[in-house]
């Protein structure tokens, strides 16, 4: 067998048959409801059916297709070990164990295809060389976002302006200006720090707390992300011999699968410089 498929491919492939048409289905469905709501007039409790329904209905859409994507992807991708932790990662597939892993519909075929696949995680991944990658990559602040928060702070001290002199809103408005001045101070302090926050290269890494490390110091080198609230942040993670560094990458001028991708290439060309006993 010869695959031919990249794991990038692989994933947007998933969010194409799986995560597309599982949002449709809830959107759908609730949407029926409502209409059928107004049209009929059915009693209160058919809005609570209709939402139960969309929830089950895209699960099992779900459990179905999942199953067939991931015999499909196993099959094709050569690196299933960066496929399956990239999936898991971007909500495809959920991990091993879990509760919503263990309610994939699998036939008894699917589960034989599935164990007959098993022998590719034990194979330890094929670096993929890209010559576009330079051998040092700088990463900054975001010079757009950053541009954002001032023009966002100046517009707070600006809109805020009739609430501070008006009596009854002095107080709120003085507070939303100081917030907006920060705001705008902060900004104007990363728009003009031209200094890397983060570099990557061929022999390791650097940030601007932690000094250089060689690839064979460093481990655990990822990208996780964190929900706080309904906000998720993305933040750049690894263990180096001063300890466990993990830095926000919302403000830089990259974004989570760049950074992974750098990740990858710069630890596999590490990984193929080391002498072979």
């Amino acid at each position: 067998m010869y695959e031919t498929v990249t794991v990038d491919e692989a994933l947007k492939r998933g969010h194409r048959i799986v995560n597309l048409p599982v949002t449709f289905i809830m959107v759908g469905v609730m949407c029926l409801t409502a209409y059928m709501f107004v049209q009929f007039q059915p009693p209160a409790y058919f809005i609570f059916i209709g939402i139960v329904a969309s929830f089950i209905l895209a699960w099992l859409y779900w459990s179905v297709m999942i199953t067939r994507w991931r015999i499909w992807a196993f099959e094709n991708v050569s690196n299933v070990n960066e496929l399956k932790k990239r999936a898991v990662k971007e909500k495809l597939i959920w991990k091993d164990g879990s509760f919503f892993e263990k309610t994939e519909i699998r036939t008894a075929a699917d589960k034989r295809k599935l164990n007959s696949l098993q022998y590719k995680l034990a194979q330890p991944d094929v670096f993929i060389e890209d010559y576009s990658v330079a051998d040092e990559t700088e990463i900054h602040y975001s010079k757009k976002k950053t541009l954002g928060e001032i023009i966002l702070g100046i517009a707070m001290v600006c809109g805020s302006t009739y609430f501070f002199i008006e009596p009854d809103t002095h107080f709120l408005g003085a507070a939303i200006i100081v917030i907006g001045l920060f705001i705008t101070y902060f900004g104007i302090k990363k728009h003009k720090n031209n200094t890397p926050r983060i570099v990557l290269s061929n022999k390791g890494i650097r940030t601007f707390e932690i000094p250089f490390y060689e690839w064979g110091e460093i481990y655990n080198e990822d990208v996780i992300a964190v929900q706080t609230g309904k906000t998720r942040h993305h933040y750049f993670v690894y263990d180096n011999p001063s300890g466990a560094k993990r830095l926000d990458i919302g403000d830089l001028d990259i974004d989570r699968r760049k950074l992974e991708s750098l990740l990858r290439i710069y630890r596999g060309r590490s990984n193929k410089n080391i002498p072979q006993y």
